[in-house]
């Protein structure tokens, strides 16, 4: 999960227009609220945080958020 919301974080820094999948506004997005938009609830509408990260971690590795590198260039 901690994975999860550093790549959330880091994504909305540096590639916020990856994140559009999930909403208009990607500033304000969340493992939660990603949770709910796939329906990882738990009993009582809990949102199930772990399979939430399972998923965005996945969907990240499969180029599902389309193309981009964890490779930032050098500044001199």
């Amino acid at each position: 999960e901690e994975l999860a919301m550093w790549l959330l974080e880091w994504l909305k820094r540096n590639y916020p227009e990856s994140l559009k999948r999930y909403t208009d506004e990607p500033a304000e997005l969340t493992l939660e609220s990603i949770g709910r938009k796939k329906g990882c609830l738990l009993k009582g509408g809990r949102v199930d945080t772990f399979k939430t990260a399972q998923i965005f971690l996945r969907e990240f590795r499969n180029g599902d958020l389309g193309p981009m590198t964890l490779d930032l260039p050098k500044t001199n």
